[in-house]
């Protein structure tokens, strides 16, 4: 939580708010969230790195003497929004497929992409938090135009894509690499998966190997099994988008 949720996420996604781009209200609610979220984590933190934790709580001048001699967090239920949940699950779904498909696209990690696309029927949850976040998702993708297709749209040529919950996420990289080029690596990569394919479905077919491995050994074969499956899936379906490029 403290590594991902509140550091890579929530420290990041406040930095609008913190320089106050959106208000001195916001910028105050901001703030009150973060000190009361940090405070919880310093208390959590503290049977695990106890000098660490009690030079930061002296430091951000949390009071209430030690921190051993503080009420240890219990949470509170009437905080709980199952509906902010799942669209900040979406959200952060939507930005990791954009990351991931320029670190496939090789794109530089200062460098924007111009083009992006989010693939979605139309009124779903993900429209509507692509639609309400655009902006946040343009700024920590590096991408200077997401634009939300319906579900029947045609792909735009020249992508990368990756399927999510209630859409695809496409990365318009037709303008900054070498087709030929990249088709030819992903062939490349197409084979190299193929035969990890077949190796395994090998080994799935010989009735010794299923008899006698341990179980969790064999269900590790399937995962992998069907893990490829989709990836030379995946890798087909780039391909194709780019050779209509």
């Amino acid at each position: 939580f403290t590594w991902s949720a509140f550091c890579d996420w929530y420290l990041e996604l406040s930095k609008p708010a913190l320089r106050g781009d959106e208000g001195e209200e916001r910028l105050n609610a901001t703030r009150a969230v973060m000190a009361d979220v940090f405070r919880d984590v310093l208390l959590l933190l503290h049977p695990f790195i106890p000098f660490v934790t009690e030079e930061l709580w002296e430091l951000f001048n949390f009071g209430g003497g030690l921190i051993e001699e503080n009420t240890w967090p219990t949470g509170e239920t009437g905080f709980a929004f199952p509906e902010a949940v799942e669209k900040m699950s979406l959200f952060q779904e939507t930005v990791r497929i954009l990351r991931n498909l320029r670190a496939e696209a090789r794109v530089a990690p200062q460098s924007f992409v111009n083009h992006a696309t989010v693939q979605t029927a139309e009124g779903t949850v993900l429209s509507q938090v692509v639609g309400e976040n655009r902006e946040l998702m343009q700024v920590l993708s590096k991408i200077r135009e997401i634009r939300i297709l319906g579900e029947s749209a045609q792909k735009p040529s020249g992508s990368l894509s990756s399927q999510m919950e209630g859409g695809e996420v496409s990365l318009v990289v037709g303008d900054i690499l070498d087709i030929e080029a990249e088709i030819r690596r992903l062939e490349q990569e197409a084979e190299a998966v193929k035969k990890n394919l077949e190796t395994t479905a090998k080994k799935l077919a010989n009735e010794s190997f299923i008899n006698r491995a341990p179980a969790e050994v064999v269900e590790k074969e399937r995962e992998r099994l069907a893990e490829n499956k989709d990836r030379i899936a995946r890798i087909q379906e780039n391909i194709a988008s780019l050779k209509r490029s």
